[in-house]
C-alpha cells in the first residue's frame, strides 16, 4: 500500500478531532477553508518532517547509489608534481608548454609571476602577477586560475623576496576550462563533502571501485573523515559507486497532495500519529500523550536493518 501526502493529512485530522463523520482526501480543499482545520493543516509539514527523520533513523533506511567518476588523463598536464618545495633565498621556476590553467597550494603570502616566452626577443614577458595573501597560519591554501593562451610557452616564477614559504601540488594544464571553478584540484587525496555532493545524503553504507567494467566489492583506498567527507586516492582512475542512506523527501507547503512517500507503508503509517501528538498538545495534552506513546511503540516494532559502514577489500584486484 502506498500513502499519499493527502492520506497522511486526513488521517492526522481524524485522530485530532475524532470525527464521527467520514472525511476523505476529496474533502481537503474544503477543510483548508475552515478555520477549525486550517491552522493544523498549515502546521503539518514541519511535524511530518520531524516524524520522517525519527522514523528513518530507526526504521529501514532509504538506500540509494551515487556515481563518482574520476578519470583525469595524464595528457592534460604540462607539468605535474605533488612534492613540497621550500622557497627561501632563490626564485623557484616551473616551465610548462601552452599552459591554459593552473593549480597549486601555498603556505604563506607570496608573489608569483606568470610569464610567456617571446620568440622575437628570446625573453620572458610578464603576463600576470599573482599577489597571494594568506590569513591561514600553518596551513595551505589552493590557488588556481585560467590563462588566455593559444600559442605561447608559459612559466611560473615563485618569487623568493627574502622570506620563506612552501608550495606543493602544482599542476599546469594544457586544456581549456570553461570556468575557474571547473579546474581540477591536483592533490594525492581527493576529498568529497557528501552533504554538498548528494543533496539527500544521510549516512554512508559502502564505496565500490569500478575500473574497465570490473567492480571490486569494497575499496581499501577510500576512507571517511568525520561522518560526511569521503577521501579517495587520486591515483586510482575509474568509477566510485557510493551506496548511502538517504533522507526522505522534505514535505513543504508546496508539496502536492498526490505526492507518494517512498518509505515502507508500515513506517509512513506512523506519521499521522506523530503529527497528532505534536499539534494537539495545546488542545488536549492527554490525547496528545496517548498518540505520542502509540508513535513510540510503533517505532519499537519497526525492525531495524543494520548496514555495513566499514570498508573491506575482498576483491584483491585493486
Amino acid at each position: 500500500m502506498k500513502y499519499t501526502w493527502a492520506d497522511i493529512q486526513i488521517a492526522a485530522i481524524q485522530k485530532m478531532f475524532l470525527n464521527n463523520q467520514m472525511i476523505t482526501v476529496d474533502d481537503l480543499d474544503s477543510l483548508r477553508r475552515e478555520k477549525k482545520y486550517n491552522l493544523y493543516l498549515n502546521s503539518m509539514p514541519d511535524a511530518a518532517n520531524e516524524a520522517l527523520i525519527r522514523i528513518m533513523s530507526i526504521g529501514r533506511p532509504i538506500v540509494k547509489k551515487y556515481l563518482i567518476s574520476y578519470n583525469i588523463p595524464e595528457e592534460i598536464y604540462d607539468y605535474s608534481s605533488y612534492d613540497t618545495t621550500i622557497i627561501s633565498n632563490e626564485d623557484y621556476i616551473i616551465e610548462g608548454g601552452i599552459t591554459k590553467a593552473y593549480y597549486f597550494e601555498i603556505s604563506d603570502t607570496a608573489n608569483i609571476e606568470i610569464q610567456k616566452y617571446n620568440n622575437e626577443t628570446n625573453a620572458w614577458d610578464l603576463v600576470e602577477l599573482i599577489e597571494h595573501v594568506t590569513d591561514v597560519t600553518g596551513g595551505y591554501l589552493p590557488v588556481k586560475g585560467l590563462i588566455e593562451n593559444t600559442s605561447d610557452k608559459i612559466r611560473f616564477v615563485f618569487k623568493a623576496e627574502g622570506y620563506l614559504y612552501n608550495i606543493r601540488n602544482i599542476a599546469l594544464y594544457n586544456i581549456s576550462f570553461r570556468l575557474e571553478d571547473d579546474i581540477f584540484p591536483h592533490t594525492q587525496k581527493i576529498r568529497y563533502n557528501l552533504n554538498e555532493l548528494i543533496p539527500d545524503f544521510y549516512e554512508l553504507i559502502s564505496v565500490e571501485y569500478e575500473k574497465n567494467g570490473k567492480r571490486g566489492v569494497f575499496d581499501t583506498y577510500t576512507l571517511l573523515e568525520g561522518d560526511k567527507t569521503l577521501v579517495i586516492d587520486s591515483k586510482y582512475k575509474g568509477n566510485f559507486i557510493i551506496t548511502y542512506k538517504a533522507y526522505p523527501k522534505k514535505i513543504t507547503a508546496d508539496t502536492d497532495d498526490s505526492y507518494v512517500f517512498d518509505m515502507p507503508a508500515e513506517m509512513v503509517a506512523l506519521i499521522p500519529t506523530y503529527i497528532a501528538s505534536e499539534l494537539y498538545k495545546d488542545d488536549d495534552i492527554s490525547i496528545a500523550t496517548v498518540y505520542r506513546n502509540q508513535f513510540e511503540i510503533g517505532l519499537d516494532n519497526i525492525k531495524y536493518v543494520e548496514s555495513p559502514t566499514e570498508f573491506a577489500d575482498t576483491s584483491g584486484w585493486l
